[in-house]
């Protein structure tokens, strides 16, 4: 595919020898002996997957997930799961929570089935206890690895002290991932975002593998860019890269298929993962029809957007657990962005924004070929 591969076989033999831990101590050592088979299995698979989804918060959720699977996407991320909340939670149960639009039940917040592979799902949390509770809840629903959020910079993480507000925290951040590590059957993978200096970086992500983390996502932004300000740093994450043995993925600046090629190459990376850029185009990893790289990204003009919207539509009708209508609405304000900016479009907005009383895909497809009318 022109991509560059990950050579699974080499990274376990690193981990595996015992070379991957850089002076930690005895219980160390354990946690990453007992992580290297997982690893390897792991590794192998990303080996083979080069396009992700990222995790956002209430927006990758099933429908969503199966929609850019259709479009080659290789592996996906779950909406992040705030431990503390999701613990709270009744396991089943009305679905929509009434206050907030979002969802009210644990089955609610994650949901998947038998395509839905491979699955990473991510939690974010400061208790290591909490962390682990909730992992356990997760891993039996066959999923792949459960992934570790240090890199939401939003008010909730620092609120709830865990995300990007770990960073300065490596000890903290450590003690998470050896609880995790050393209580799942499943492999643990974790999302960071850089520090202003690049050593910081790299020791961060160098304390990550030796905790046992069997990949590490890099986005390319620090805490204070939460709003995407700037451009994301790939000379940060190309430093992680060279310095793990570890797989390592790329996210950050990934909005088209060109976009893609370029990070691969630029980073040296194992695998890209896009957040921004598949919410505005889920056809941003489809491979062209003659088997070059990319044959979405590029925007399209406004019946290629009403076309993707009403496909979404069809994914939430396919595969409607969990489908609340607060995330349609914000899927759908993503997709249709450019067409929603005109002023004439500005009452259809509002009705797509109310997801309290739209709150069916048929409604919401009535909107789309209104808006791709205009």
């Amino acid at each position: 595919m022109g991509m560059v591969a990950l050579d699974w076989r080499s990274t376990l033999l690193l981990r595996a020898d015992g070379h991957a831990v850089r002076g930690a101590h005895t219980k160390a050592c354990a946690l990453v002996t007992k992580a290297s088979a997982l690893a390897f299995v792991l590794a192998k698979r990303l080996s083979l997957s080069h396009r992700l989804t990222c995790d956002v918060l209430l927006m990758s959720q099933l429908a969503f997930r199966m929609l850019v699977r259709r479009h080659d996407c290789q592996w996906c991320y779950s909406p992040m799961l705030p431990a503390k909340a999701f613990l709270s939670l009744p396991a089943d149960g009305p679905a929509i929570d009434a206050r907030t639009g979002g969802p009210a039940t644990q089955a609610a917040y994650l949901t998947t089935c038998a395509a839905d592979r491979p699955l990473a799902v991510q939690l974010g949390g400061s208790d290591p206890t909490e962390m682990l509770a909730a992992a356990r809840l997760v891993q039996d629903r066959g999923i792949d690895c459960v992934d570790v959020n240090f890199g939401c910079p939003q008010q909730c993480a620092r609120t709830g002290g865990y995300g990007a507000f770990l960073l300065d925290d490596p000890e903290h951040a450590r003690s998470i991932v050896e609880a995790l590590v050393d209580g799942l059957r499943v492999p643990v993978t974790a999302k960071i975002r850089i520090h202003a200096d690049v050593a910081e970086t790299v020791a961060f992500a160098t304390m990550l593998e030796d905790a046992g983390v069997a990949a590490v996502a890099v986005h390319g932004r620090r805490r204070e860019q939460r709003h995407h300000e700037g451009a994301a740093d790939w000379e940060q994450i190309r430093a992680v890269k060279q310095a793990l043995r570890i797989p390592v993925i790329s996210n950050g600046n990934i909005t088209t298929a060109a976009c893609v090629a370029a990070c691969l190459r630029e980073t040296g990376v194992d695998c890209v993962m896009s957040a921004k850029g598949l919410l505005a185009d889920p056809t941003l990893f489809a491979v062209g029809a003659a088997g070059g790289e990319g044959g979405g990204g590029d925007g399209g003009g406004p019946t290629l957007r009403a076309e993707r919207a009403l496909e979404y539509l069809e994914c939430c009708r396919l595969y409607p657990e969990g489908c609340l209508p607060r995330m349609m609405s914000e899927h759908l304000l993503e997709m249709l962005a450019p067409d929603l900016a005109h002023a004439f479009n500005g009452a259809l907005k509002k009705e797509l924004a109310a997801h309290r009383t739209t709150t069916r895909p048929a409604q919401y497809e009535s909107l789309v070929r209104r808006i791709a009318a205009n």
